[in-house]
């Protein structure tokens, strides 16, 4: 039986997805800009100033850029989960069908119809 909750669950799906969708690509877009400043990090920025940096400067760059690695692998990663999920969670109209289907079908009326 479809009681109340079922229908507020059922009214909310869409909604679900849709914050699933924007919180997919917000992540996707945050960890490509972390990934590049990144890469920034370790090819562009040695070479902006013309001359070759000191090994402290390697260093600190290089650190700067794992930082920036593993901040950036944690919003990909937040992206992957949201799109999975979004997969998964049905929308309104496909759970209404998983819910309404059986019950019209395993009614007393269409017992007897058959």
């Amino acid at each position: 039986m479809i009681d109340e909750s079922t229908i507020y669950w059922m009214t909310r799906f869409d909604d679900i997805r849709m914050a699933l969708e924007v919180g997919s690509v917000v992540g996707l877009i945050a960890g490509v800009i972390l990934l590049l400043a990144s890469a920034f990090c370790l090819v562009l920025a040695p070479h902006t100033e013309g001359g070759k940096p000191t090994a402290e400067e390697q260093k600190a760059l290089r650190a700067m850029a794992w930082r920036f690695f593993k901040v950036g692998t944690l919003p990909l990663a937040v992206s992957i989960a949201f799109s999975i999920a979004y997969v998964l969670i049905p929308s309104t109209k496909q759970y209404a069908a998983i819910k309404a289907i059986p019950m019209v079908l395993n009614s007393d009326e269409a017992a007897e119809a058959r």
